[in-house]
């Protein structure tokens, strides 16, 4: 994963396993400890959707950040969940 960011708005771009392609667009959520963000991606069989989710921020002496996410499909089969990524 990759993201930029100004002020407000992030920007991201991920892939692996699955996914062939995806992107994220989020803004800071009140007081900017957690985000919410739009997710559309391309899998590697060429099939696409797009998602939504709000991510929460910790950190551990041990694994650094962590974002955990509540996430929803918004295309496709409906779907919720709830996912962590770890910053190393």
């Amino acid at each position: 994963m990759r993201f930029t960011a100004d002020a407000r708005v992030i920007i991201g771009e991920y892939a692996g396993g699955a996914i062939a392609v995806g992107h994220v667009l989020a803004t800071r959520a009140g007081d900017g400890s957690s985000l919410e963000l739009l997710y559309q991606g391309a899998t590697t069989t060429g099939e696409i959707g797009a998602g939504r989710a709000t991510a929460r921020f910790t950190s551990d002496p041990d694994d650094g950040l962590r974002m955990h996410l509540d996430w929803q499909w918004l295309t496709g089969e409906p779907a919720t969940g709830q996912s962590e990524w770890v910053a190393v």
